[in-house]
């Protein structure tokens, strides 16, 4: 089978379709490896990036190969292999990716700074920020995830795609949202698979809400209504005083 890489933005439904490969028996490459990469790609170093395409994977999707314009470096390098761009309603992926790096990357759930994530560790010290600062492009005056910014960039991406694959039959577009969508992936790779019809949901970001909602700690609220002492019939004992004397030594 032909290589096969996902270039569509992370929380468009990469995940989902890193699940429906593995069920459908074709091997995925380790996202580890790929996120490794992700500081000399900000650098334009790709040189990793295509020794890592030769393993004998089939599908590569996520950091790195979401980022912008690395899709040309790898249809440089691969001509013939295939290229799925997902995509989503525009507002829902903004409001994805948004709540999602907030739940997992923040600290106490407060607002993300590039101070922030430049702390965070996720594969290396730093690795969120340079995926932010590749794709968002952080230089410019804008407040980080802001709405209209990242949803222009996001859907720039998807046009300038769209654009350099037209007439490519090695190119799909799809969204796993769609059920529909599910037999054009098939049909696109040729594959027969009768066990669904629909794309697992997979990584969701309600599921990591539901997950720091059930292991955030218990408060436990101190009052200060004043103790009751219960009032008993029992007898009260008399406390026994000890006289102590004082010797005087003789003389």
């Amino acid at each position: 089978m032909q290589k096969v890489f996902c270039i569509g933005f992370n929380k468009t439904g990469t995940t989902t379709l890193k699940t429906t490969f593995e069920e459908m028996g074709f091997k995925v490459a380790p996202q580890l490896i790929g996120e490794r990469l992700m500081k000399k790609i900000k650098n334009q170093n790709f040189d990793g990036l295509l020794k890592f395409c030769e393993e004998p994977y089939h599908l590569y999707q996520d950091i790195p190969f979401s980022l912008p314009g690395v899709y040309k470096v790898l249809h440089s390098h691969f001509p013939n292999a295939k290229f799925i761009l997902l995509t989503r309603d525009s507002f829902s992926w903004w409001k994805s990716i948004a709540t999602f790096h907030k739940l997992k990357f923040s600290v106490n759930g407060t607002d993300l700074t590039e101070k922030t994530l430049k702390a965070r560790r996720e594969v290396y010290t730093g690795m969120i920020w340079d995926y932010y600062d590749y794709t968002f492009n952080s230089k410019k005056n804008i407040p980080l995830y802001d709405q209209h910014d990242l949803i222009r960039v996001f859907e720039r991406h998807n046009h300038e795609v769209s654009e350099y694959f037209c007439g490519n039959p090695n190119f799909l577009s799809i969204d796993v949202s769609n059920p529909g969508d599910f037999m054009k992936l098939c049909s696109f790779l040729q594959v027969k698979y009768q066990t669904k019809t629909t794309f697992p949901h997979e990584n969701r970001t309600s599921d990591l809400q539901y997950k720091k909602s059930i292991n955030k700690p218990k408060v436990i609220k101190k009052t200060n209504k004043p103790k009751v002492i219960k009032k008993t019939n029992k007898p009260v004992k008399p406390k026994h005083t000890v006289i102590r004397r004082k010797f005087q030594k003789k003389k």
